[in-house]
């Protein structure tokens, strides 16, 4: 004798699944964005991995830090490499100012 299946209940512990797998992908997203965000404002002014570094930025850091003082650079959408990546990250830069 066949077994019966209830795909109706199947399909919605799928989609239900699928619905948890979205949320903490785009919480996930979300955290990347905002580390990016904060490792790109505390090292753009003196140099990092996207930007590289230069003389320049060394000689600043230095100054700030002899200073005691700490200079926070803005981060814009195109050095947000990581956070970019994703192509389903396009809820974080709709709903942040894009610089």
């Amino acid at each position: 004798m066949p077994q019966i299946v209830d795909t109706e209940k199947i399909q919605a512990e799928l989609l239900d699944e699928v619905d948890s797998v979205k949320s903490q992908l785009k919480k996930l997203e979300s955290q990347i964005f905002e580390f990016e965000g904060s490792y790109l404002r505390e090292t753009l002014a003196y140099g990092n991995a996207v930007k590289g570094w230069s003389s320049e930025g060394f000689k600043k850091a230095e100054t700030d830090q002899a200073a005691n003082k700490k200079t926070e650079v803005k981060p814009n959408a195109r050095d947000r490499i990581f956070s970019s990546s994703s192509a389903t990250t396009e809820h974080l830069f709709n709903s942040s100012p894009k610089s």
